[in-house]
């Protein structure tokens, strides 16, 4: 009976080895979950950006990604608790500013850094309450 526990236990781990280096190599050149795409967001298409903006984007982008592509409102009961509540309506309000509010702002020339500057302050805030 040890023996085959052994064998068990050996087989389960070179599958384990193996189905890890798979989904290693499929999330790495494949779904490439670890880059974030800034290009199309804000204007920005190809070349140097810099760093201050490149933050700015890429944590609003972040935002935009898991707010459409991860369905946080459909899947997460939102209601159980005031803070969850709180930071539902914060999500969805800087969500809503980044794909409008944002664009109105400049549209009409005003000086947006401050503002912008608020609203990543805000987003890093509900920063926890990001997953699903």
């Amino acid at each position: 009976m040890k023996p085959f526990k052994l064998l068990k236990k050996l087989c389960y781990r070179v599958w384990y080895r193996i189905t890890s280096f798979y989904w290693y190599l499929k999330s790495r050149f494949i779904y490439r979950y670890h880059l974030i795409n800034l290009n199309g967001v804000n204007g920005h298409t190809y070349g140097w950006i810099d760093k201050d903006n490149a933050m700015f984007m890429a944590c609003f982008k972040l935002l935009e990604d898991y707010v459409e592509q991860e369905d946080p409102f459909n899947v997460l009961d939102w209601e159980w608790h005031e803070d969850h509540r709180k930071a539902k309506k914060e999500i969805t309000d800087l969500y809503d500013w980044w794909k409008i509010g944002r664009h109105v702002e400049q549209l009409k020339r005003m000086e947006v850094y401050e503002k912008e500057q608020e609203m990543l302050t805000r987003l890093i805030k509900v920063r926890k309450y990001l997953w699903t």
